[in-house]
């Protein structure tokens, strides 16, 4: 797969051979071959030399921006998965609390149903309903701290400026 710094080096590569010519040297008696640029084709060189320079600054900043964009969104979707995982345990919670609150009215209705005609609790009702209100009340009191533990776990959502430079 050829990839955008694969063509930049191929155009480079052209341009260079356009632009470049083989000439001999002489320097003490030796002959010696070397590449050179006339004088003519000299600022256009300059320019597709910067130019070119320009282009892969370009492309290795892209593609930096490109890797930390990528890893700012993989760590806002897991942030999302875990606080949607977090929500839906609190609604089951929130529902278990509503059932535990719908069972301790219901144990008041009892107790008021059981009055007598003078309107006053035997002690045995009484007794009995502090014993149901009371586990009502520990699985309420339960319910409430997992409620709190998954709040105070929720992942925080990543920097609004994060994968930026």
């Amino acid at each position: 797969m050829i990839t955008s710094t694969g063509i930049a080096l191929m155009l480079i590569g052209a341009f260079v051979t356009a632009l470049v010519r083989v000439g001999y040297f002489r320097a003490k008696g030796y002959k010696v071959r070397i590449l050179y640029i006339r004088r003519t084709d000299a600022a256009f060189t300059a320019g597709v030399v910067l130019i070119t320079a320009l282009s892969l600054v370009t492309i290795i900043t892209t593609a930096r921006n490109s890797a930390a964009g990528e890893e700012c969104a993989r760590q806002f979707r897991n942030a999302l998965l875990y606080n949607a995982k977090l929500n839906q345990e609190q609604a089951g919670l929130s529902d278990d609390l509503e059932d535990e609150l719908t069972k301790r009215r219901a144990a008041q209705d009892n107790l008021i149903n059981t009055l007598g005609p003078d309107r006053v609790a035997s002690p045995q009702s009484l007794t009995q309903y502090r014993v149901v209100v009371g586990q009502i009340e520990q699985r309420i009191d339960d319910i409430r701290e997992r409620k709190m533990q998954a709040q105070r776990s929720r992942a925080p959502y990543p920097d609004p400026t994060c994968g930026r430079n």
